[in-house]
């Protein structure tokens, strides 16, 4: 059985809408701080991976579409 890979237009379409996300600011990496304060660095972020998200017809908010709710 073949899959159709549908692509951003086709969900634009079809009124899902993608945002920026509001943890990372659409960068897609936060700073890291481990226990006490301690800067550990950048990571990636744990809402999106991307800095943006999809946002169902529905309003559920998902990483992209058929992926994870955020």
């Amino acid at each position: 059985m073949c899959e159709v890979v549908k692509d951003e237009q086709y969900y634009l379409n079809n009124g899902w809408k993608r945002e920026r996300c509001y943890v990372c600011n659409g960068t897609g990496m936060v700073s890291d701080y481990g226990c006490g304060e301690d800067f550990c660095g950048p990571k990636e972020c744990d809402c999106c991976w991307n800095g943006s998200y999809w946002v169902t017809p529905k309003g559920r908010h998902v990483v992209y579409p058929g992926g994870p709710f955020c």
